[in-house]
Parts: C-alpha cells; sequence; structure tokens
C-alpha cells in the first residue's frame, strides 16, 4: 500500500534570469565583514556597506540611479579588495602597472584582487544629511537562503553519508553546482577572469566519491579543503521514528546544521559563495598536538617585532602569561560499549612540587571529565595528550 509519494521535477540548467553586473567602486564609502562562529559546527559570514548616492556627482562612473533603483530589492554582491603597485612596467612609458603579476603588498601572498565576499544584501537603508545621501546595505552570505526556505515532505537522510544529505538539502534550496566561466572589466581597465563555480559545486564533488576516504580540494587562488564522508546513524523504526527528517515547516538550514553536528564537521560559504563541509575540528586538533601542517596560508603574518613583512602589531604588544588557568592534574573517567569502566590521569610534577618550573601551582589543582564518547583506552589516552597540550 502506498503511503507516500514524492514528486522531483527535473532542474533546468538555463539560469532563471542572467547577471547584468555593474562596477559600484566609486561609490563605496566604506565596508565591513566579520567571521563569526558560535561552535566547531558552522561559520556565519556577515558584513555593511555604505554607498555614496549624491546627485550630479562628478565622477567617471556615475551609476547613481541604478544603484539607488537596487533599495527596495534583494541583489547579490561581491566584493573584491587589491592593492595597486608603483613599479613600472618594463618597457612603458612610466606607466605604473595596475593589478598586475607583481604583488605590491606587504601582507597578501595573492596578487592583483583578492575576492573578499560573495552575498546578498536585502535592499537598504536611504540616510540623508546635509550635502550627501547614503545608502546602507547589509550582506549575508548564503546561510539566509537556508534560513528562509522550509522543508515539506522531507526525504529520509537516515544512514545517508553526511556530504550525500547536504547535497541533497542544497539541491532542493536551488544552488547550482556547475562552473560558469567568468570576466568583468572594472572601470579602471582591470579584467577579472575567474571560473565561477556554483554554491553547490564542491559539496557535489564529495558526494560523487566512494568509499571513505579523506577528500582534498586546493581552490585556484591556493586555499585548500578537505573532508572525510560520515554515515549518519539510522533509526530502528526509520520510517514511522527517523532520525533524520525534518518535520514539515523546519528550515533547511536547521536540517543541515544538524547533520554537520554530528557528522563532526564544520559548514559554511567561503568568500567565493562556495558551500564548505571540512573536518575542521580535526585540523585544530592536529595543529594543537603538534602534528604536520600541509596548510599554506594566503597572507603573510608574523608578531615578530623586528620583521616588517605581514607584520600584525602596531605600536605595542602586551604579553600576559594565563598561569589561572593552568591544571597540574587531569583525570579522565569514561567506559567502552560493554560499560567497562576505564580511568586515566596524569600529574605534571613541576607544576606540583618545583617553584622553578613554568606553570608552577603548588598544589594538586585537578581537571576531572566523565565522558562515555571516548570510547576505549587508546581514545582516552589521546584525549589525555590532547588536554596535555592545549
Amino acid at each position: 500500500v502506498m503511503t507516500m509519494i514524492r514528486v522531483i521535477s527535473e532542474s533546468n540548467e538555463t539560469p532563471r534570469w542572467e547577471a547584468d553586473p555593474i562596477d559600484a567602486s566609486d561609490h563605496v564609502m566604506n565596508f565591513t565583514e566579520s567571521w563569526s562562529a558560535s561552535d566547531f559546527s558552522k561559520i556565519i559570514h556577515t558584513g555593511n556597506i555604505s554607498f555614496l548616492l549624491n546627485e550630479g556627482m562628478n565622477n567617471d562612473n556615475n551609476i547613481t540611479d541604478r544603484i539607488l533603483s537596487l533599495r527596495d530589492k534583494s541583489f547579490y554582491i561581491e566584493i573584491w579588495g587589491g592593492y595597486k603597485s608603483n613599479i613600472k612596467e618594463f618597457g612603458t612609458d612610466d606607466v605604473p602597472r595596475a593589478m598586475g603579476d607583481i604583488n605590491p603588498c606587504n601582507y597578501s601572498k595573492i596578487p592583483g584582487l583578492y575576492k573578499l565576499f560573495t552575498g546578498i544584501c536585502s535592499g537598504g537603508q536611504i540616510n540623508k544629511s546635509y550635502g550627501r545621501r547614503v545608502m546602507e546595505c547589509k550582506i549575508e552570505d548564503y546561510t539566509s537562503v537556508l534560513k528562509n526556505q522550509r522543508f515539506f515532505n522531507c526525504p529520509f537522510f537516515d544512514g545517508v553519508r553526511d556530504v550525500n544529505a547536504v547535497n541533497e538539502i542544497l539541491d532542493i534550496g536551488g544552488f547550482r553546482s556547475d562552473v560558469l566561466p567568468f570576466s568583468f572589466t572594472f572601470n579602471d581597465g582591470t579584467l577579472l577572469r575567474e571560473s565561477a563555480y556554483g554554491p553547490r559545486h564542491l559539496i557535489k564533488n564529495l558526494a560523487g566519491t566512494f568509499g571513505n576516504n579523506k577528500i582534498d580540494i586546493v581552490f585556484p587562488d591556493g586555499r585548500t579543503s578537505f573532508a572525510m564522508p560520515y554515515a549518519l546513524p539510522a533509526a530502528y523504526a526509520r520510517l514511522s521514528q527517523p532520525f533524520f527528517r525534518a518535520a514539515d515547516g523546519s528550515t533547511l538550514y536547521k536540517m543541515l546544521a544538524k547533520i554537520t553536528e554530528i557528522g563532526g564537521k564544520v559548514f559554511y560559504f567561503d568568500q567565493f559563495g562556495v558551500a564548505h563541509m571540512e573536518n575542521f575540528f580535526d585540523q585544530f586538533q592536529n595543529i594543537v598536538l603538534g602534528g604536520p601542517n600541509n596548510e599554506i596560508p594566503v597572507f603573510y603574518y608574523t608578531t615578530n617585532p623586528d620583521i616588517w613583512i605581514g607584520q600584525l602589531i602596531y605600536n605595542s604588544m602586551t604579553l600576559k602569561h594565563d598561569v589561572s588557568s593552568v591544571y597540574n592534574h587531569i583525570k579522565l573517567k569514561t567506559n567502552t560499549p560493554n560499560h567497562t569502566l576505564i580511568f586515566n590521569d596524569d600529574l605534571n610534577w613541576n607544576s606540583y612540587d618545583n617553584p622553578d618550573s613554568e606553570g608552577f601551582v603548588g598544589y594538586l589543582k585537578t581537571y576531572y571529565q566523565e565522558e562515555g564518547i571516548i570510547g576505549s583506552e587508546i581514545g582516552t589516552i589521546n584525549m589525555l595528550d590532547f588536554y596535555k597540550r592545549a
């Protein structure tokens, strides 16, 4: 007896509208952005941008009316930043190189323009004061799309690999996965050429792999991403009491966040608007434990006051040793799947009885944790080693 039917319409590869990009650089007064993460499972990217829209502005690219027409509708926005070089092109007549191959920046390892944000502005707020008219817009990444769409007759995701489940959710949300060749010329003559990855491009590639092998992907500007698939738990009564089936009216983002948290991954949209699903905590733990790190940063950075390239410190630097948070005794309690108790502890004797040692406390200060999820003696030893180094 059929009790449920789900109708799926095939997607049309033709975009619903043609992009009509405009260069609004001459009108931008300021731009700010923020990355925020409340836990290890999701990252949100937001920003604000202000446009000066005075009537009769005297500039080479006055598009005041076009920007003003966006105040009552959503529009998609890309933010690029870069540095002009004063190094002159060899063999030319004193023409400075603009956004060329030579990188004039002391921080970025990427020559030319660097993409900062891909997102959506929901209209804008017009503020008028003496002598100026400003439109202020809030920028959100594509998680806002997932938060504003809801499930009705949600699929069952029990027992499905997490990357396949997330790929299906993004597909339901209408995110494209193809690669569109893209080029755009700014008003100063700077030409952008890039392959515009659809927001679902990376996740679809992950979902198309077989097995549970680690997947590494390197993006055109040198940024990297890696993930390992994870099979979601399945309920015994999968049809009547599923673990991973959203209730009618629940948002796509709520289910996606649940899946990434269970799978031990972090989900976010990067500067290119491409969705990522990464084993971020594994990377963090590997760095803290002193393991190999193959990540190549795209920026120079240093806090050494004797080095000027990538210097992050201005005026002064204050060093504080946080001794109050030091524990010299760690005790862990867990159990195996068959309920066998496991205890493990470690004592830093120097912190206990050597006043000349770093982190000296002078008394037994214990960090105690009961956690059944560790599950094995090897896992307990690894966790203990992690706490000792953290």
